[in-house]
């Protein structure tokens, strides 16, 4: 069986590895808004497959939103176990 130590040592790697995580999305996220940018700039936004393009690019940057934010969420969830650890 694992000691209290062991523990809190594996799940501050998890949270070490999930900000990483949650750092690399908000990257992810960067490209997607400025692909936005860039298909609003030069596409005729009537386009049916531009719109659909772009309707796609919305739906991806709201799964990296919540991929975020459920990160953010274990960690703190990690943190409260961690501190109920002693």
């Amino acid at each position: 069986m694992s000691s209290v130590e062991e523990v809190k040592a594996t799940l501050a790697q998890a949270d070490e590895s999930a900000d990483q995580a949650r750092s690399g999305m908000a990257g992810v996220r960067d490209g997607i808004a400025e692909v936005r940018r860039l298909a609003g700039v030069t596409h005729d936004s009537r386009d049916p497959d531009v719109e659909a393009g772009h309707a796609r690019l919305r739906a991806a940057d709201a799964e990296v939103v919540r991929v975020i934010r459920l990160l953010g969420e274990a960690m703190e969830l990690s943190e409260q176990y961690r501190r109920s650890l002693g």
